[in-house]
């Protein structure tokens, strides 16, 4: 059974992607046949084409956006955390999650995440920056 968690970033993003980007929670071994173990990251950023964020500087960015636009109160980020339970390879975990964040934000929003699979239960972090970087729109989101 997949679940769906929303939060909202009140502080700092930085500590939040800290633990999201934690090499620990994000590296597993996969095996392919023809090639032996190889080791991973399942850590992906997704970031538009005119304004791109990397993971260690993303807080950053994020508040460069805000300030840009004159909107640095409120929420500064909405932390996502979709969970897959055990039985989804992280691969897949990481797919689903690129989709979902290319359905949900499109192109206007920066967003950082990763496939946590130091667990039993598979599950992607995901933080949003909530002031779009192409006209400072705030982004409206609900759990339905």
């Amino acid at each position: 059974m997949s679940t769906l968690s929303m939060f909202s970033v009140k502080d700092d993003p930085k500590r939040i992607m800290d633990y999201i980007c934690d090499e620990n929670k994000t590296s597993v071994v996969y095996t392919k046949k023809d090639r032996g173990p190889r080791n991973f990251s399942y850590l992906r950023i997704a970031y538009s084409n005119a304004h791109k964020c990397i993971p260690s500087h993303a807080a950053d960015q994020f508040m460069l956006v805000r300030e840009r636009f004159g909107k640095t109160d409120g929420s500064k980020a909405l932390h996502m955390i979709l969970g897959f339970g055990n039985s989804l390879q992280p691969f897949k975990a990481m797919l689903i999650a690129k989709k979902f964040i290319e359905l949900t934000l499109g192109k206007d929003h920066q967003a950082v995440y990763a496939v946590h699979s130091d667990v039993e239960n598979t599950h992607v972090h995901m933080v949003f920056n909530s002031i779009s970087f192409r006209d400072g729109s705030r982004l409206r989101l609900s759990i339905e």
